[in-house]
């Protein structure tokens, strides 16, 4: 519960706000937020391909674009839970930081382990180019839109485009070429 709400509601209205409504709202809270905490360490708690990259200390014919994209979606959410944009949103902030920090550790890992120089040019190049498409979005954003309304259906709308994104990157490796010369689905 976020100050005395119960209390100004009742002042406002005349009548007593159902308390139950906020505990709904902070245990749906905590909730989302466990399973988003699930889902950014699943690359490395379900999936062996980290450990495998480890472990054989090569990253095979694993593409590192469905972690750049996270990266990016991670990002934008961050952006859109500050306070000046969408008051009240320290969980959006919270998980999506510690999402940032997981995909940066999952990128370096395949940066370390990466034989190739062209596997973390790609790397490179995508995180500089996330980090000044970020800053060009972040001045619109707060020259554009003066108000915290606007300013999150904006970056909202944004947000949902990218998180589009982040779950159809692994489709970009699906192509009949990969597949057809490794004979395997497992890099995809």
């Amino acid at each position: 519960m976020v100050g005395n709400s119960e209390d100004e509601y009742e002042e406002k209205n005349g009548r007593r706000a159902a308390p139950c409504i906020h505990r709904i709202r902070a245990i749906s809270c905590d909730a989302a937020n466990q399973n988003s905490n699930a889902f950014w360490r699943a690359p490395s708690i379900r999936t062996p391909t980290f450990w495998r990259i480890i472990k054989r200390k090569d990253t095979e014919e694993f593409h590192p674009y469905a972690y750049i994209c996270a990266c990016m979606n991670c990002m934008f959410w961050i952006l859109y839970g500050l306070p000046v944009v969408h008051p009240d949103s320290t969980l959006v902030v919270t998980i999506n930081g510690v999402g940032l920090a997981l995909e940066l550790i999952y990128l370096s890992i395949f940066c370390v382990y990466n034989r190739q120089k062209k596997g973390r040019k790609i790397v490179a190049i995508g995180l500089l180019g996330e980090v000044a498409f970020l800053g060009v979005i972040a001045v619109i954003t707060f020259v554009v839109f003066h108000n915290t309304n606007t300013r999150t259906l904006f970056v909202g709308i944004i947000c949902d485009i990218f998180n589009i994104i982040m779950y159809a990157s692994p489709l970009s490796i699906w192509t009949t070429f990969s597949i057809y010369t490794t004979q395997e689905l497992r890099y995809v």
